[in-house]
């Protein structure tokens, strides 16, 4: 449910009541915002926040949380409503001493997860494991991070502003539990602006599948503390599901006496894949910018065409894909031919590789800017192969006609 900005226009003062209906026993994230930065209170009023369960706000028994509305540009509150399970909840590893806005007992998660759109339960889905560590800075209670739908619609964890008040400066591990094969969207976010790192401390995190962290196979994307206000990744936790077959085959009862000629089918083997993360600062016209990773042979890995990142504005886009070892091209893309830089804003990107640095550059080129890198056992390529490449025609609004001429690969590269 949303009700974005200016929703409440000409409502100036008064006291607004809203009902929805929410799914049972599901943690609940409410989150309230205010444009300006200083919520509404104290020099305009004295707002409030009341959350209750059921139709009625007289029933104080009922109350699920209250909050003055004594903030600045964000708010959030965790709870949960309906019945308690009938199921002992799954474990999750909780920092001690935070102080987290929560509004009922419980864990994260529990033992089964529900895929969810809009807030609808659609199916029942086995959960993976995801365990996520950061490292705070001094101003611990700056930081808050979520993780939601891929669409933003539907939060399944957070940790909101203050959660980590008493963790100064320390190392934070956490388990949680999400349903398998869906793709969602980690935002971390510091409430001044300046991330975790820097003069504040050596702040930085990281996500992995399952509980080993010290297996680094199983990270699926790390980030240093230099974010400035919010910092985005894109996952899929787990693989995505596969349909069930429509047919089985049962046994026959009677050997048919005569030997098989079809070979036994042998898997192949597991193959390696490196988290590579990318990170793009847009300009002010964002839905000019694309990008894309080909291999030694011309096949697109992944792209980002333009347009992808249209309403993006200004932000900072972190992508994380995985790839095999091997070498490979990163081209950047921008149909006006202008990159993305000087007068439209200081844009830049660049792509890790656990913790170490493979490529940087401002966003100073024309239509396109094209580097090698190679990940894995092969030795590093320091920037070799680097082109910029102007489509014929003149600057302005008309997009431009260069096309990257390389084939797709739809295979799934573990995004």
């Amino acid at each position: 449910f949303n009700w974005p900005a200016g929703t409440f226009a000409g409502q100036q003062s008064n006291l607004v009541f809203e009902t929805v209906h929410l799914p049972h026993d599901i943690e609940v994230n409410f989150r309230i915002t205010d444009t300006e930065g200083d919520g509404f209170c104290c020099l305009y009023g004295n707002g409030y926040v009341k959350l209750f369960a059921g139709e009625s706000a007289e029933e104080e028994s009922a109350l699920l949380a209250y909050e003055d509305a004594e903030f600045e540009f964000d708010l959030s509150i965790t709870f949960r409503v309906g019945p308690a399970p009938s199921v002992a909840p799954a474990t999750t590893s909780s920092p001690t001493g935070s102080t987290a806005k929560a509004a009922s007992i419980g864990s994260t998660s529990s033992s089964s997860c529900d895929p969810r759109d809009g807030g609808l339960i659609l199916s029942v889905s086995p959960c993976i494991e995801v365990t996520v560590v950061l490292q705070l800075d001094k101003f611990s209670a700056e930081t808050s991070w979520f993780i939601d739908s891929s669409d933003g619609l539907t939060n399944f964890i957070s940790r909101p502003v203050g959660y980590y008040e008493e963790m100064k400066s320390q190392k934070i591990i956490e388990t949680v539990y999400l349903p398998e094969g869906l793709e969602y969207q980690f935002k971390i976010i510091d409430f001044m602006g300046d991330g975790t790192c820097c003069w504040a401390g050596n702040g930085w995190y990281s996500l992995y599948e399952g509980g080993d962290i010290e297996d680094t196979s199983t990270q699926v994307f790390y980030g240093n503390g230099d974010f400035g206000r919010e910092r985005i990744h894109t996952f899929v936790a787990g693989k995505p599901e596969t349909p069930a077959p429509t047919s089985s085959r049962v046994p026959s009862e009677i050997p048919s006496g005569s030997p098989s000629t079809t070979p036994s089918y042998s898997p192949k083997p597991s193959v390696t894949k490196y988290a590579v993360e990318v990170t793009i600062k847009l300009d002010n016209d964002s839905s000019q910018t694309g990008w894309f990773v080909a291999s030694e042979d011309d096949t697109v890995i992944i792209d980002r065409q333009p347009g992808y990142y249209s309403g993006n504005d200004t932000l900072t886009i972190v992508e994380n894909i995985r790839l095999e070892a091997g070498e490979y091209q990163f081209s950047v893309l921008d149909t006006n031919g202008d990159g993305f830089c000087c007068q439209q804003g200081f844009g830049f990107y660049s792509l890790y590789a656990n913790g170490d640095l493979l490529l940087f550059r401002d966003g100073k080129f024309e239509y396109s800017y094209s580097e090698s890198f190679s990940i894995g056992d092969l030795p590093t390529l320091n920037n070799a192969m680097s082109s910029s490449k102007s489509a014929p025609m003149l600057r302005g609004s008309v997009p431009s006609a260069y096309k990257p001429n390389r084939k797709r690969n739809h295979v799934d590269h573990g995004t």
